[in-house]
């Protein structure tokens, strides 16, 4: 579908609904972070997952406008802010609406650029064949993506942030479980990679679904992984200087670990979580991870955008 013409309408309704979401949104901190940009930085970026944006939680709402306007005022790392995909709660035009509001109106980064997760498309909205949730879920996410940043025509694509690749990949399917590729965009994504790693460049692998199902105390989370996730590893671990970026699973933490030689795999939180009935939010609320890379390595660090805090997970890892 071509949304060019709904662009303006869409931007100037944005716009208005975030302004008026703003207005009792709380203020960005004080004081920030230390965040000075490593000597000899070339990309330096954010990223978030899971925001949940849910027009009937104001909580969270709040949290997430806090967390937007701590980024706008303090970070540094402000060529582009990846969310990873469960962006909103149930793939509604108003909680598009609400939350790229608050993006225009923030404006945390130069670019903003949404991975589409299984709450995107409904949620298992597909799961009995009811393809009347999935596939306008699934066109609203296209619009509003394509009103903010590049057009896109499918849930899986391929952007250039100051030269550098990033490759965003799509379950055709919103299941909860875990992912469900096509064989033809895994073909693509092979095609992606060999052309992303071909002159020795870090590439980025955006997506919302892990695909290992194991975390850090090597306890299996209970998510079925199944052959998609084998063959995305398969492709993943068959290059280097690789960096493969996910949410879903709602872990408190930051984790980032090399998975194979030269892989490294970084799970988030879900970034806006707090109680529901009464607003309280947790140690993680907030949590996820600066990026910054120079010619020779890439620097990774978890930030509790919420708090201006630096998080204790870190990782310098270096190009090769």
């Amino acid at each position: 579908m071509n949304f060019t013409l709904f662009k303006p309408f869409t931007k100037v309704l944005c716009i208005l609904f975030g302004m008026v979401l703003l207005v009792n949104a709380p203020a960005a901190d004080p004081e920030g972070w230390e965040n000075p940009l490593p000597e000899g930085t070339n990309l330096a970026f954010n990223a978030i997952a899971d925001v949940h944006m849910e027009t009937t939680n104001p909580y969270a709402r709040n949290v997430t406008a806090k967390i937007f306007r701590n980024m706008q005022a303090h970070s540094n790392y402000k060529d582009a802010l990846f969310m990873l995909g469960d962006n909103t709660m149930n793939g509604k035009y108003s909680e598009n609406l609400f939350l790229f509001g608050l993006l225009a109106n923030t404006r945390p980064a130069e670019r903003y650029i949404t991975v589409c997760g299984n709450h995107d498309t409904g949620n298992e909205g597909d799961v009995y064949g009811n393809i009347s949730v999935f596939t306008p879920a699934l066109m609203r996410f296209l619009h509003f993506h394509s009103t903010f940043d590049e057009d896109i025509r499918k849930g899986y694509f391929t952007t250039q942030v100051n030269g550098y690749t990033f490759i965003s990949l799509f379950s055709e399917s919103d299941t909860s479980g875990c992912m469900r590729m096509s064989e033809k965009q895994l073909q693509w994504f092979e095609e992606q990679m060999d052309l992303a790693t071909a002159d020795g460049k870090p590439v980025f692998v955006m997506c919302h679904y892990p695909y290992v199902d194991i975390i850090d105390n090597d306890e299996s989370t209970g998510y079925d992984t199944d052959d998609y996730a084998d063959r995305v590893k398969e492709i993943l671990t068959s290059h280097k200087n690789v960096f493969y970026f996910c949410g879903h699973w709602h872990i408190p933490y930051v984790t980032i670990r090399e998975e194979a030689p030269s892989v490294y795999y970084i799970n988030m939180p879900r970034v806006a979580s707090c109680d529901e009935d009464t607003g309280e939010t947790w140690e993680h609320t907030g949590l996820g991870v600066q990026v910054a890379v120079t010619d020779s390595e890439v620097i990774l660090e978890g930030v509790n955008f919420y708090r201006c805090q630096l998080d204790e997970e870190r990782a310098v890892v270096p190009i090769i």
